[in-house]
């Protein structure tokens, strides 16, 4: 769902397997992303490993990466915020809402803001 959201949007997705494959999309891709939507629950390598170990690689230390989660305690968002997300965006997912995070982090990014 998150795919065709984006897409409708005019977004170009790549899409990855598992956390090990998603590290590897992002730093082998000769256009830089504008942003990471990262599942938590994923196998070979979870959301918050992979994004500690692109944050270890200084080209990526600002890439605005946003947890996807069905998880909403605040312990949660905070795991996420800790790992080096910028935010979170809830599963179900509410493609309002969703669109509204990803602008608000994107613009945010843009202009140097921590979001």
């Amino acid at each position: 769902m998150a795919q065709e959201l984006l897409e409708a949007e005019g977004a170009q997705v790549a899409l990855a397997d598992n956390g090990r494959a998603g590290v590897d999309a992002v730093t082998a891709s000769e256009a830089p992303f504008d942003a990471v939507l990262m599942d938590l629950q994923m196998p070979v390598m979870d959301g918050y490993e992979a994004v500690r170990r692109l944050r270890q690689m200084p080209a990526y230390d600002a890439l605005p990466v946003l947890a996807m989660t069905a998880k909403h305690e605040s312990e949660d968002r905070e795991a996420c915020l800790q790992a080096g997300m910028q935010g979170v965006i809830h599963k179900p997912l509410n493609a309002a809402q969703a669109m509204a995070i990803i602008t608000e982090t994107l613009v945010a990014s843009a202009s140097g803001v921590a979001s």
